[in-house]
């Protein structure tokens, strides 16, 4: 998401916050996820938006910031001093897509 603006002498609050500036405000990311799903099984699928994105970045690395999304870290990687995890509310339901699209 995010990685492009981390550079030398910016934080990651900083960089996230430049990746949200250069995001249009009409825009839904729409996650899929692959990894671990039966063939045949629907993929798990996520909606946010950027605003929520970039909140939700921010609060990675205990609140240091981190510039990529991980679904749930602690599934994939069990050993991680991290608990990074793609928030609940942001899967894909009728519910959630009305709700964004209001």
């Amino acid at each position: 998401m995010a990685v492009k603006y981390k550079t030398k002498g910016v934080s990651y609050h900083q960089a996230i916050d430049k990746w949200l500036a250069a995001q249009r405000s009409d825009v839904i990311f729409v996650f899929v996820q692959f990894i671990s799903v039966s063939l045949g099984a629907a993929p798990r699928s996520y909606l946010a938006t950027p605003k929520e994105i970039a909140a939700h970045l921010k609060t990675q690395c205990t609140n240091r910031g981190h510039c990529s999304l991980q679904e749930d870290i602690l599934r994939d990687r069990p050993n991680s001093q991290y608990k990074h995890k793609i928030p609940a509310k942001w899967l894909f339901s009728q519910s959630r897509a009305a709700a964004i699209i209001k």
